[in-house]
């Protein structure tokens, strides 16, 4: 396929993902390879409306049972991933066959790399203007040929006028893929509100990916991260601000598994007697 093919090739309706029920939220099992295919190939759908593409950690299932706007996007997303040892561990005991943790900073490279090589467009969504600034220059820098249409900060309120502005420029340029890294929930509401908006075929949701990729914020170790530790490698690096999400929040994450276990449990004695 030729530059001006990749460009304007489309497919209006990619085809829906599996998915399996985890505490109430579609999720899906990719590997790593299956999930940067995945996300390329729906960057061919049609513009009418964005497929949108995010992640879980225990965090986000904690705000699914409470926050209802974002429980409701996340049961209406297009495609859900894990993003925590948590989330794997705890769908794997719920029999969900989760191949391997999914964490948008670890591969995000290697993303860009596809997306240059398949002249995919890009749009970057988040964080402050020189954090996304940097971010951007680090990509290129690593990948001159990557395609990136622009990028913008994300602190501005959600509903006033410079969230209007952002969506007509990222119409103007026109991308394939916007970027949104602006945390859970605020990028996923802000993807959801103005999803038959931004004339774009995918919005990716990558939390504070940014903060990472532009060096600014230390990302934890694979080996750690892989461990099912990266969530005490943060807390150590902002106990301020983190010590409620993880340590009130990992419990609540447990009895929501837990509960869910039980359920399963009770349903398949019934199964057993009927």
């Amino acid at each position: 396929m030729n530059a001006d093919q990749a460009n304007t090739s489309v497919n209006p309706e990619p085809r829906r993902f599996p998915s399996e029920d985890f505490l109430g939220i579609p999720l899906s099992s990719p590997t790593l390879d299956e999930l940067l295919g995945d996300i390329v190939e729906l960057s061919y759908g049609g513009r009418d409306r964005a497929r949108i593409v995010t992640y879980i950690n225990a965090h986000c299932v904690n705000m699914f049972h409470t926050h209802a706007e974002y429980g409701a996007i996340l049961r209406q997303a297009d495609y859900i991933y894990a993003d925590g040892m948590s989330v794997v561990k705890a769908a794997r005991r719920l029999g969900i066959d989760v191949p391997e943790r999914l964490s948008a900073a670890h591969f995000f490279e290697e993303f860009c790399r596809r997306a240059a090589q398949s002249k995919r467009r890009l749009f970057f969504v988040g964080g402050k203007r020189a954090i996304v600034r940097e971010c951007v220059e680090n990509m290129q820098r690593a990948m001159p040929e990557l395609d990136v249409a622009g990028y913008s900060h994300g602190y501005f309120e959600l509903g006033l006028d410079e969230e209007k502005e952002l969506a007509a420029e990222i119409r103007s340029k026109q991308p394939d893929i916007v970027i949104a890294g602006m945390g859970a929930p605020k990028q996923e509401l802000w993807a959801s509100r103005n999803q038959e908006k931004l004339h774009v075929p995918v919005v990716w949701c990558v939390g504070a990916m940014f903060e990472y990729l532009s060096g600014r914020r230390a990302l934890a170790p694979r080996w750690l991260a892989d461990a099912g530790w990266e969530w005490l490698f943060r807390l150590a690096l902002e106990p301020g601000r983190l010590w409620r999400r993880y340590l009130i929040g990992n419990l609540v994450f447990k009895l929501h598994v837990r509960k869910a276990i039980k359920r399963k449990r009770f349903e398949s004695l019934k199964r057993g007697i009927h």
